[in-house]
């Protein structure tokens, strides 16, 4: 396998990449009569008459044009990219039967992964979860999720830490068993490989006290015994190597136009949105029911899922728009969340009301964005006497074929629709309207998803035990992991099995020791 660079990044601002960016405008636009129609620049009279004229945004966040700014994060991820492919390109010259990849970020701003993923062999990801955030997990699987899905395969995870990392204010340890769990939620996930950054800690440098296989104190340390008695325990789950996901019937959006649109451009309702954290939110609870979730980007079929959820997509190009439609049309349930399908490609609102591209989904409009004050929260109610709570965002609502689900009962909103349910076709669409706390979007989320007949891997588990499922030629591989530092968790098997880990026979429930893991291997469905 060949690497090819490393972390790809950062952001140049030179007269060359002032050349290149101008070359990749030709490309887009033609004319510079089309860039000046995108770019909207007859607002503060920024018409361009030569080509030489334009120039990248400035480097500190100011008040420039936001399609400005938004084609120049697509043109670095584009350069970015093209650097890749030439170095590529000259390898497999050499050698073609060897896989040529590079390495991701997690959640990475400054690389379109699903433009990128078409250009490699395979998907590799470095990630470095907080074990001091006990929620990190949550993001992990997400990112995990992402690069399973980027090409539909067996990903690698080619960096994750020993113990602690040097980067954060607080480097906190991995406490003993969590390095394990988070190798093998990974390879829940669909990863083929279990990789460390990095071998030997090293007496200098920046990343001196980063954690390291082999630390300082050598192989007397813990770190080192945990890593070894992992790598003498994976081959029991070798047989699950090359095996894929499950069918999943639920995906999440996680597209870079979308994030670019919400944070890079300024001039928002808002601009504090963070778009990692908007995603991962609506992610948390399908994880925490057990569900198989895959990621989809703008450019992704949706025709596998029976729900796809769209979290604050306020940047929606025309083609995922009539697929979004056709999929709800056909039979679909979408969940989708505030400031959705208000902008176009170009970055430019769309007409004659909010939210533009979505008005027919969602059965409604809007005439108003309410940014919550701070400290502002708002309670909802729902008609069968339950209530609820959100914060930050509303949406100034006029249902048009939408029911009402849920209203706001205190603010300046009261007794106005917060959330909203609208049949189209033959599908469903169940809006939110403003950002409701953890149970109410959970509550939400889970009974969309129950209503499209999409039942969880494990029914009746605790939160803190993740499930997901590897698929091979003769197998299943449900894998069981408990997140928990201080109490077992019980599960019910939905079929009996055995454990690879331990080689013992799986019936009926299992109790798994905090920070625990099981692999059960059953038969595949139908066999």
């Amino acid at each position: 396998m060949w690497h090819i660079g490393n972390e790809y990044g950062p952001t140049p601002y030179t007269p060359g990449s002032a050349v290149a960016f101008r070359e990749w405008l030709r490309r887009r636009y033609g004319t510079l009569e089309a860039l000046n129609d995108a770019w909207y620049t007859r607002f503060w009279s920024q018409v361009y008459t030569d080509w030489e004229q334009v120039n990248p945004p400035e480097i500190p966040r100011s008040w420039s044009n936001p399609t400005r700014r938004l084609d120049y994060k697509r043109f670095v991820s584009d350069a970015l990219l093209e650097c890749f492919v030439r170095e590529r390109d000259i390898v497999r010259s050499f050698r073609d039967d060897i896989p040529v990849l590079t390495n991701y970020m997690r959640f990475y701003k400054h690389a379109d992964y699903w433009r990128w993923a078409r250009e490699q062999d395979a998907v590799a990801l470095d990630i470095y979860p907080d074990p001091g955030q006990p929620d990190s997990r949550v993001a992990a699987a997400l990112n995990f999720d992402l690069m399973r899905s980027l090409r539909d395969e067996p990903w690698v995870l080619m960096e994750q830490a020993a113990s602690a990392v040097s980067q954060w204010k607080v480097n906190n340890v991995k406490r003993p068993g969590l390095m394990r769990l988070g190798s093998y939620q990974a390879i829940a996930h669909g990863a083929d490989s279990v990789l460390y950054f990095q071998w030997r800690a090293g007496r200098g440098g920046h990343e001196r006290f980063h954690s390291a296989m082999l630390p300082h104190s050598g192989t007397a340390s813990r770190t080192w015994r945990e890593i070894e008695a992992l790598g003498r325990e994976l081959p029991r789950i070798a047989e699950a190597v090359g095996s894929t996901g499950p069918a999943a019937r639920i995906a999440v959006l996680f597209d870079w136009d979308a994030w670019w649109g919400l944070t890079e451009t300024h001039g928002l309702p808002r601009n504090d949105f963070d778009y990692p954290a908007i995603v991962t939110g609506h992610y948390r609870p399908l994880l925490q029911a057990q569900h198989a979730v895959d990621v989809v980007g703008y450019g992704s079929a949706l025709d596998r899922y029976r729900v796809v959820v769209v979290p604050s997509a306020y940047l929606v190009d025309d083609r995922f728009t009539a697929g979004l439609t056709r999929f709800v049309r056909d039979g679909g349930t979408l969940v989708c969340s505030f400031f959705s399908g208000v902008a176009d490609a170009a970055n430019q609102v769309r007409q004659p009301a909010y939210p533009g591209a979505f008005r027919e989904l969602i059965g409604a409009w809007i005439d108003e964005f309410w940014p919550a004050r701070e400290g502002e929260t708002f309670e909802l109610a729902f008609p069968d006497g339950t209530t609820g709570r959100a914060d930050w965002w509303q949406d100034s609502i006029h249902p048009e074929t939408a029911e009402t689900v849920a209203t706001y009962r205190t603010g300046l909103l009261a007794g106005r629709a917060a959330i909203l349910r609208n049949d189209v076709g033959a599908g469903r669409v169940h809006y939110l309207g403003t950002r409701p706390d953890a149970a109410t979007l959970g509550r939400v989320l889970l009974g969309a998803v129950a209503e499209a007949g999409v039942r969880p891997l494990l029914a009746g588990a605790p939160a803190q035990v993740e499930a997901t499922v590897r698929e091979g030629a003769d197998a299943r591989y449900l894998f069981l992991l408990n997140h928990s530092e201080t109490g077992p968790a019980r599960v019910e098997l939905p079929a009996a099995g055995v454990d690879l880990i331990t080689g013992d026979e799986a019936a009926g429930a299992l109790t798994l020791p905090p920070l625990g893991v099981a692999v059960v291997r059953t038969a595949l469905p139908g066999r």
